[in-house]
């Protein structure tokens, strides 16, 4: 147990009382309750300069002009002004050193409860930590505890600057702030002092891994992950020519809408129209919303190659590298049956060259559209995704069709769909 001095007795002679109660009684760490005995003697030498030796003369004002006392070198010369939090951990200390003393039966005079509420002040409002007043105003306040990366003096050189570039990265919460304070300060310290170099200049992705790996060897796996994760982070802010951005992907192009089947009627009938290149048009108009084959698929096709089946159903051999048999949608049998009444066996597109096939779907005009071989061939997938056909067999007839263009078409053929009907057609499940 502490021994306390008489009450009477001169200020200085309660500190070895004071350092033992704060170590036994304060419920302070062990660091801590160091940090405030510490600074007893300070308190008490300050408070005999303004002619305060004992505790019954105690003033609050002295304790609080103690609190923002000037940092002075050896030979009592001013070095600093104390910045706020240095107030705020001296208040702290200070608080805690009072308290010991009443707990001792020190006299201290509560003049107007003043005292009392510099003991125990009324808890002030919190703004959240990730208000962004907040953060900027500990940005603004910040200084580093038990640094070690170089010089307190320079580090004032470079916080100013490693200050906007936080704040311009608009860190989440005042945590974060506060780690990417403390390590882009270390950096641009290190910049300066070791390097004499300008931070900005220093700042490429082989010089943050130097300072990481070599010059906190000492420190863990972890924190050298979270150092080298906020080097990284504000290389393109802080030296964009080092740090290129990586190239941002493209967005995935939109498929061409399908036809509605109102379009596709209108489609059909154009073709029909007795114009020139009818036998062209007809094929055309059949083998792309009808089959999907693509426009060179349509230019090799032959007559023998759109063949009857003996269910009735007509399919097309489709020659190449993707040969494979189609079948004929259902809805372009009568267009079908226009062209092989027609006695012309030659091949369907005379042309052989490159887009033959595209221009004569040009040619297949409903008012100011003409039918797209795109557009044509999504209208198949589509219609083969409404009818449920099966990946497998549809990755077959179609050649090759990409899961992204699968994705896109199906949101077309959904918003056709009631929730009744895709709640029957999901009952096979």
């Amino acid at each position: 147990m502490p021994v306390p001095p008489d009450p009477g007795a001169p200020l200085s002679d309660w500190a070895a009382a004071i350092r033992a109660d704060v170590r036994t009684n304060s419920g302070l760490a062990v660091e801590s309750a160091k940090s405030v005995a510490g600074a007893a003697p300070s308190l008490f030498a300050f408070s005999g300069l303004h002619g305060i030796t004992t505790w019954p003369e105690t003033d609050i004002a002295v304790l609080l002009e103690w609190t923002s006392e000037p940092l002075r070198d050896r030979h009592g010369e001013v070095v600093r002004d104390r910045d706020p939090d240095e107030m705020r951990r001296r208040r702290w200390k200070a608080k805690h050193i009072v308290a010991s003393a009443i707990r001792l039966g020190a006299p201290v005079p509560l003049l107007d409860s003043e005292m009392a509420r510099f003991i125990n002040p009324p808890p002030r409002p919190k703004r959240a930590k990730t208000d962004p007043e907040e953060i900027a105003a500990m940005a603004a306040r910040w200084r580093p505890q038990r640094w070690r990366h170089g010089s307190p003096r320079n580090l004032e050189t470079v916080l100013p600057e490693v200050r906007a570039w936080v704040l311009e990265a608009e860190p989440a919460d005042v945590d974060e702030t506060r780690t990417c304070l403390r390590i882009l300060a270390g950096f641009a310290l290190w910049a300066v002092d070791d390097r004499h170099s300008d931070p900005v200049t220093m700042h490429t992705p082989n010089n943050t891994e130097t300072w990481v790996m070599r010059v906190n060897a000492d420190h863990d796996a972890n924190w050298k992950n979270r150092a080298r994760g906020v080097l990284r982070r504000f290389g393109p802010i802080i030296n964009p020519a080092a740090w290129p951005r990586p190239p941002q992907p493209l967005p995935a192009r939109s498929v061409a809408a399908p036809y509605d089947a109102k379009t596709e009627v209108q489609f059909r009938r154009a073709a029909l129209l007795p114009r020139r290149d009818r036998r062209a048009r007809l094929w055309v108009a059949i083998a792309a919303p009808g089959a999907g084959l693509s426009g060179p698929e349509m230019a090799d096709a032959e007559y023998g190659d759109l063949t009857q089946r003996p269910d009735g159903r007509w399919e097309i051999r489709v020659r190449g590298d993707k040969a494979r048999r189609v079948p004929v949608r259902s809805d372009y049998e009568s267009l079908i049956h226009e062209l092989v009444a027609l006695e012309d066996r030659s091949q369907f597109v005379a042309s052989d060259k490159p887009g033959a096939a595209s221009q004569i779907a040009q040619r297949i005009r409903v008012g100011d559209r003409s039918l797209s071989l795109t557009a044509s061939r999504n209208t198949f997938v589509a219609a083969h995704i409404a009818a449920g056909t099966p990946p497998a067999a549809l990755s077959r007839i179609t050649g090759s069709v990409t899961h992204d263009t699968i994705t896109q078409l199906i949101r077309h053929v959904a918003a056709d769909l009631s929730d009744a009907d895709a709640v029957e057609q999901a009952l096979g499940a």
